[in-house]
């Protein structure tokens, strides 16, 4: 019975990967939403404000979230401008932001909400000299 169980647990998790991925690719073949296609930074960029959006809702609602972000290619994902990640200005921006990611607090409490302005105001530092165009959206996640 508890092979069965733990079976039909795995199975569970597997469709719900196979899920997740599945709508990310469906997201990233819909030219309606970005009809430039897109950089693996690009890409990468545009997964990690997903999360974000995600965890701005969770706490104006006063959850704790986790900031486990995807961010682990973020220095070497191939850019949509050829040598832009090999920038001194980026390289020394991903770097603070994987720095600031390890310092995350766990309480809920408002040094959640201030860390995560954190967050977006490195995104918005960042934006503001390499790449200007998401600087609406990205300001648009500053908590209120």
């Amino acid at each position: 019975m508890k092979k069965i169980i733990a079976l039909l647990l795995w199975f569970t998790c597997v469709m719900v990967a196979c899920e997740s991925g599945k709508e990310k690719s469906e997201r990233r073949s819909d030219p309606s939403r970005y009809p430039n296609g897109g950089s693996e930074l690009a890409w990468l960029m545009r997964d990690l404000t997903d999360s974000l959006e995600i965890m701005r809702a969770s706490l104006l609602q006063g959850k704790t979230v986790n900031f486990d972000l995807p961010i682990d290619h973020l220095l070497s994902a191939v850019p949509t401008e050829e040598g832009k990640t090999d920038d001194p200005h980026y390289q020394e921006m991903a770097k603070e932001f994987q720095r600031y990611l390890k310092e995350q607090p766990i309480a809920i409490t408002q040094e959640q909400k201030d860390y995560f302005d954190g967050l977006v105001n490195r995104c918005a530092s960042c934006h503001q000299k390499l790449c200007p165009g998401p600087l609406q959206k990205i300001n648009k996640l500053k908590l209120p």
